[in-house]
């Protein structure tokens, strides 16, 4: 059977039908709060500064909100796609998600690249403040051991010995009480 090029990049799209309710989950936790900082500002700079939400926007714009959002969003999906490429016994679908792998290096770099020239052309340079940069290091390191620990709470198996005490598998909860209680 002959596949495209083309399919390999399409099909996948079907499982936004196939899985509504996911996607849509996918959409709120990703997308729409991955942007709350832009969403935030709008609020605030148009309450405090009578700033409309476009102008608001641009000023986020400049300073390459979106492009760091950009290059997150690649990098969380590029670490996924390659997990799972590399940990499945199964090797299905390798043909696109090797696609996918290269199409995405290609894009993180070239907008990683943008943003850095982007940023170093900005004049006058963007005014130093310490005490936000303290936060943004504060927020950075909070915010990588999250994403280790959801790394971890999403490899874990309830089958490992290891994590067996802290499982929550409701039949194997189910099993112990029953059987503790006859054991009484």
């Amino acid at each position: 059977m002959d596949v495209s090029f083309w399919d390999y990049l399409f099909k996948p799209f079907i499982v936004i039908k196939k899985k509504g309710t996911a996607f849509t989950l996918w959409v709120l936790s990703t997308i729409v709060a991955g942007n709350f900082g832009l969403v935030f500002n709008i609020i605030i700079r148009g309450n405090m500064n009578g700033l409309p939400p476009l102008a608001s926007l641009n000023e986020d714009l400049k300073v390459g909100s979106l492009f760091l959002f950009s290059i997150v969003l690649l990098a969380s999906s590029f670490g996924s796609v390659l997990i799972d490429f590399v940990s499945k016994n199964d090797k299905e679908f390798t043909k696109p998600k090797v696609i996918w792998l290269f199409l995405t290096v290609v894009i993180w770099l070239l907008c990683g690249v943008e943003y850095a020239s982007y940023m170093s052309s900005q004049l006058p340079p963007i005014k130093n403040n310490a005490s936000s940069n303290v936060w943004q290091v504060i927020f950075f390191i909070v915010s990588v051991v999250l994403s280790i620990y959801a790394y971890c709470l999403v490899i874990m198996e309830a089958k490992d010995p290891d994590f067996k005490s802290i499982s929550d598998n409701y039949e194997d909860i189910e099993f112990s009480t029953a059987y503790l209680q006859s054991v009484w």
